[in-house]
């Protein structure tokens, strides 16, 4: 029941926005699950202020101002350094609870730290959407640093040593030196 009342939630404050951007429901939709571009813009717009809890009016106001941007700028939009930083830490604190992330070397860290800039900046995915491509890159990571590990705790001259250390029989048949043995030799 909880996922249906949420869903109806999210349903009404989609439908809410996009009718006051003065768009067509329909042809939203439709135009969303084709791929367009435009509405898969707006549409991640809508989800991330939906995620963010913010009131619907001051939503449309946010999308109108985000629209008006993406007009001037020929289609770039900029999100200003207050959001993006907004975005970020809600990133960083949902991926630092990771397993992964406690796993990673420094220079791991680094990575994912640029790769969560790299995704931020744009302000194209939602903190939601930015943390699971995050964590499939820390998975990968984790996995190719422990292989790194495992490749290291080898031995590297493994196949040398087993032709330094040949095995002898334990018992050599050596004949008996007859002088030293019998003290016949004697003058």
């Amino acid at each position: 029941m909880k996922t249906n009342e949420e869903n109806t939630k999210k349903n009404s404050f989609i439908e809410s926005i996009v009718d006051a951007i003065q768009m067509n429901l329909t042809d939203f939709t439709n135009n969303l699950n084709t791929g367009a571009p435009y509405e898969q813009m707006i549409y991640q717009w809508i989800i991330t202020l939906y995620e963010d809890d913010v009131p619907v009016e001051e939503a449309i106001s946010i999308i109108h101002q985000k629209r008006l941007q993406v007009l001037f700028n020929n289609g770039e939009v900029k999100a200003p350094d207050a959001e993006i930083a907004k975005i970020r830490n809600r990133v960083m604190s949902g991926i630092k609870h990771h397993p992964a992330y406690k796993e990673l070397n420094n220079n791991n860290i680094q990575k994912i730290h640029s790769k969560i800039d790299d995704l931020v900046k744009p302000n194209l995915h939602s903190s939601h959407d930015i943390v699971a491509i995050v964590s499939n890159i820390m998975n990968q990571l984790l996995q190719a640093q422990q292989q790194e590990i495992k490749n290291n705790l080898k031995p590297k001259n493994h196949k040398r040593r087993n032709k330094m250390f040949v095995t002898f029989p334990l018992h050599i048949k050596v004949p008996p030196i007859i002088g030293v043995y019998n003290n016949t030799n004697t003058i």
